[in-house]
């Protein structure tokens, strides 16, 4: 507790919430930069050293690789991702239409086998669907039960709370009326 007003009060928190704003923004960009620099990672054809007075031993020769994009090609073909509010949109390219509607053909027994897996799945999901509802039932006749007791248990104390009073009351007037 101040004794005295405090210096600068409105003004320090002001620096000080101005202070956290640009350390959060920094962190912010940094860390989308760190995130966002892997995507511009592109191979660069090795070059010959620039000075003529250096000559690399053939055997240290680079081989360039074959066609190696230029830069401003490479930057022409990624995609422009825009902007929204300091975050990234992702646009996903549609995925490939895979034909899943038809089911794959298979032989008799292989789809006998199928089909007897599948049921024993259903049979085994139906038969934890019922476990989790008899746990469910018994769960929600515990807490019945529970709160049953707990409701008993606050009416006495309530009954002996008020019928205690009641007495207290009884004495306090009987020794009112020794006292008048």
């Amino acid at each position: 507790m101040y004794f005295y007003r405090p210096r600068f009060g409105i003004f320090r928190r002001l620096v000080w919430f101005g202070l956290g704003v640009g350390a959060a923004h920094w962190w912010m960009r940094s860390r989308e930069r760190r995130l966002d620099s892997s995507c511009y990672r592109y191979q660069r054809p090795i070059e010959a050293p620039p000075t003529s007075a250096y000559t690399w031993p053939s055997a240290m020769t680079p081989v360039s690789p074959p066609e190696a994009p230029t830069v401003q090609e490479h930057m022409t073909e990624q995609p422009q991702e825009e902007r929204r509010r300091g975050w990234r949109r992702h646009h996903s390219a549609p995925a490939p239409a895979n034909n899943t509607s038809a089911p794959p053909k298979y032989d008799a027994d292989t789809q006998a086998e199928i089909d007897r897996l599948q049921r024993a799945a259903e049979a085994l999901w139906e038969q934890r669907k019922a476990e989790a509802i008899e746990a469910t039932v018994a769960a929600r006749e515990t807490a019945r039960d529970f709160a049953v007791d707990n409701l008993k248990r606050l009416t006495d104390l309530l009954q002996r709370i008020g019928t205690s009073l009641d007495e207290e009351k009884r004495r306090n007037e009987e020794q009112k009326k020794r006292w008048v």
